[in-house]
Formats: C-alpha cells, sequence, structure tokens
C-alpha cells in the first residue's frame, strides 16, 4: 500500500544523488588531468634544470683544462684521481677543488697559415672571390665616379 510513495520517494533521492555525482565525476577528471599535466610539467622543468647543470659543469671542466693547460686525456685523469675510472666520489671531488668562478681567459690566439702575398688573390680558393679590402667591398665605384 506504500510501495508507490516510497518508489516516488527513491527515485527522487536517487536523482539528487546521481546529479551530486555527476558533478563529483567532473570535478575528479579536472583533478585527474591538472594532476597529469603538472607531472608533465614538473618533468619537462626537472629535464631543463638538469640540463642546464649539465651545461654549467661542462663550463667548469673546460675553464679549468684551460687554466691549467690541461689535455683532454690529463684532465679526464686529474678528474679520475689516479683511478680507472671516474665516479661520483672522484666527479664532487674534482669540483670541490676546482675553481668553480668561470671568468674569460685570455682569448687564444689561432694561427691561420697566411696567404702568398707574392700573387693576388692567393688565399682565395677555387671559384671563391678575389679578396678585396674593406673599402672596395662597401663601395665598388671609384671615389672620382660618381653615378
Amino acid at each position: 500500500r506504500y510501495e508507490a510513495d516510497l518508489r516516488a520517494f527513491l527515485r527522487e533521492e536517487a536523482k539528487q544523488l546521481e546529479l551530486r555525482m555527476g558533478r563529483m565525476d567532473s570535478r575528479l577528471s579536472r583533478a585527474t588531468n591538472l594532476c597529469h599535466r603538472f607531472r608533465e610539467q614538473a618533468g619537462k622543468k626537472c629535464a631543463a634544470e638538469l640540463d642546464a647543470l649539465r651545461g654549467a659543469a661542462a663550463r667548469v671542466l673546460r675553464y679549468n683544462q684551460r687554466l691549467q693547460g690541461l689535455s683532454d686525456e690529463a684532465l679526464l685523469e686529474r678528474v679520475a684521481a689516479g683511478r680507472d675510472g671516474i665516479g661520483e666520489a672522484q666527479f664532487l671531488g674534482f669540483f670541490a677543488a676546482a675553481d668553480r668562478d668561470v671568468r674569460d681567459l685570455e682569448p687564444e690566439l689561432e694561427l691561420e697559415p697566411e696567404p702568398d702575398e707574392g700573387r693576388p688573390g692567393a688565399g682565395a680558393g677555387p671559384g671563391e672571390p678575389e679578396a678585396r679590402p674593406v673599402a672596395e667591398a662597401r663601395d665598388p665605384a671609384p671615389a672620382g665616379e660618381a653615378g
């Protein structure tokens, strides 16, 4: 005798609960998407920091190599500290003792072979135009011929 009233009441209560569940599902999916996006961004940020740290370590290594006048092999021997390989302890030990304040050293003069000055255009290779002074390169017309 109360079955019809009970079914109507339960239908109304279930409808409200389903609406609330729908809103909660959308909130949950949004939170899941945000979590996934933030994890990706954190991974990218971590990778960028690692790349920056790797670059800074490489600059310190190159700076100390040039500062001490070491060859590549001598630098590796210095970092390895007399061991067969470079472990974490040797790597950190080198950086503890190394000069980490990277400054510009005097630029090394690179010796290039000078062209034969006896013949014109001796520095130009086959198919390359003959080298001209800078003034001629800027203004190909002679000063007397304005035109």
